[in-house]
């Protein structure tokens, strides 16, 4: 093996661990990213008189920050199943859709996307709100991973849409 061989068989050992494995360890940590900001919304966010919560994620299956598209989906059965049991009851977005008088009034709460920092933290962008009264705020989340758990730091409005202001944000 030439020293120009050897050279690239080190180099791309090197991306194989440094990319390939951390991407594969942190594909698999966006479900508990993504409760841990559930959890936050419902302890934050209005939901007083809702007969159910609403879940949406973003489409971008890898859960990495991509340009807003504005589409969504439901969350995997795997995440559902952590909310099995929750009061109000918890529905993936499109359940709701089909039969939005079921529920009656609910409080939707959506992830749009995950950007990571590191790691061990990312930004979550999110959103919460009441459908029926078209009441909406998005929301960037910090979440830092600690003692092998993901737990939202902190949080900030980054807009709200509500009676008086839908039109004009």
């Amino acid at each position: 093996m030439s020293l120009t061989q050897l050279g690239r068989l080190l180099i791309f050992l090197f991306l194989l661990v440094t990319v390939g494995w951390g991407g594969a360890d942190r594909a698999g940590q966006l479900d508990d990213i993504r409760e841990a900001v559930f959890r936050y919304q419902f302890d934050h966010c209005e939901r007083q008189g809702v007969g159910a919560y609403v879940l949406s994620v973003g489409a971008d299956k890898e859960g990495v920050a991509q340009k807003r598209t504005g589409r969504q989906e439901d969350p995997d059965d795997e995440l559902m199943r952590r909310f099995q049991g929750h009061q109000p009851p918890i529905v993936q977005a499109s359940v709701w859709q089909q039969t939005p008088t079921r529920w009656g009034r609910v409080s939707a709460f959506h992830i749009m996307r995950i950007a990571w920092i590191n790691d061990h933290e990312v930004t979550v962008e999110g959103s919460c709100g009441i459908p029926s009264d078209q009441e909406r705020e998005e929301f960037l989340y910090r979440v830092m991973q600690a003692a092998g758990a993901w737990v939202v730091q902190e949080h900030s409005l980054l807009r709200a849409t509500d009676q008086d202001t839908r039109g004009r944000l």
